[in-house]
């Protein structure tokens, strides 16, 4: 994440992460995203079906439930394959910034899992090497250069921190 090559924009946040360490920066991701969690398939199919309003309005808010259900369960899921927690304070699509219990070295490869929203359920998966150790509040905190990093991932990044951004700035709005 060296200023000069920075192609992408970062944003502070605080999100929590799961990692495992892996034996090198190009390694295959376990990970494989979830597919479901962007899909919101409830409205199309209930907009043309002829339902009752209101029995449309109990089977959104079913799916909805059902949603958060299997979303917990995957974190659950997600917190086996990945043991390393991680509180993330920086992330941008390029690379991210992060504490940790445990104690990391530079040039240690990883793959993490990062919860960009709760609900719905929102993760994407990276694979990067640490590469520098920084001091935040006298703990360590660690700066990732992601190495390998799916489309719909970076996609996934590049949209949150959108989002950040402007939540950042409609906060700086309302303060004025």
């Amino acid at each position: 994440m060296n200023d000069q090559n920075r192609t992408f924009s970062r944003v502070p946040t605080r999100i929590k992460g799961h990692a495992r360490l892996v034996p090198g920066p190009e390694v295959q991701p376990m990970f494989s995203g979830c597919a479901a969690c962007n899909l919101d398939i409830t409205s199309d199919i209930l907009a043309g079906s002829g339902f009752p309003p209101q029995a449309a309005k109990l089977l959104s808010a079913m799916n909805t439930k059902i949603d958060m259900i299997l979303g917990h369960l995957d974190q659950q899921d997600v917190r086996d394959d990945y043991p390393l927690g991680m509180d993330i304070v920086e992330l941008s699509a390029a690379g991210l910034k992060f504490m940790s219990e445990r104690k990391f070295t530079i040039d240690e490869h990883l793959e993490a899992v990062l919860i960009l929203s709760r609900y719905p359920l929102r993760m994407a998966g990276v694979v990067g090497t640490v590469v520098r150790e920084e001091s935040w509040n006298d703990n360590p905190l660690y700066v990732v250069g992601f190495t390998n990093l799916r489309e719909q991932d970076r996609e996934a990044i590049i949209q949150f921190v959108f989002q950040e951004q402007r939540e950042i700035i409609r906060r700086g709005k309302h303060a004025e």
